[in-house]
């Protein structure tokens, strides 16, 4: 617990600096835009372990501070756009798992996000009307990937793998990254 609290806190000098600084040259950014909007809005951030192959990519519990990765998935002009932000080198975790988000292909990459934001993210609202529409047994695998991500259960190399039961039908218009300098 007191190693979390130690990550969480030297990441956020981090935000705080590069805020007050107004420099964000350290910060590196990738942003892909669907083609559609994206039936879910989230926003968080947290310390992956695994990327979308399931290869670990830390232990939280190593001695030096922990990866972090920012997420915010939202909608623009009748798009959504998922932005993934970190602090960290080219080969920081963080970044590998960015690495492994653009290899997938363009038509699973929707539900990738989703897939992230119910492992890893507290803040997910759905629209109503399409959770509600969801047949039973594809709201019964999304409840269960919700459930992974509850306190005291730890992450495991498949938790992005299944990409949210193929529900999510989009194409990616445009994707950036910027990496620090």
């Amino acid at each position: 617990m007191r190693k979390g609290l130690d990550d969480v806190m030297a990441n956020k000098a981090l935000y705080d600096q590069t805020y007050r600084s107004q420099d964000f040259q350290k910060f590196n950014v990738c942003g892909v835009t669907f083609d559609v909007e994206l039936p879910f809005v989230a926003a968080g951030a947290f310390m992956p372990q695994f990327d979308f192959g399931g290869k670990q990519i830390q232990v939280l519990t190593d001695p030096e501070i922990t990866s972090q990765i920012a997420v915010n998935v939202t909608r623009l002009d009748g798009k959504s756009c998922v932005v993934l932000g970190w602090f960290g080198d080219a080969g920081c975790p963080a970044a590998r798992l960015v690495d492994s988000f653009e290899t997938l292909a363009d038509d699973e990459k929707g539900d990738a996000v989703l897939a992230l934001a119910l492992e890893y993210l507290e803040n997910v609202y759905f629209r109503p009307s399409w959770w509600e529409a969801l047949p039973a047994d594809i709201s019964e695998r999304l409840h269960k990937r919700i459930a992974h991500g509850m306190p005291g259960r730890p992450h495991e190399a498949m938790d992005l793998m299944e990409r949210g039961a193929r529900v999510i039908h989009c194409s990616v218009a445009g994707s950036v990254r910027q990496r620090a300098v």
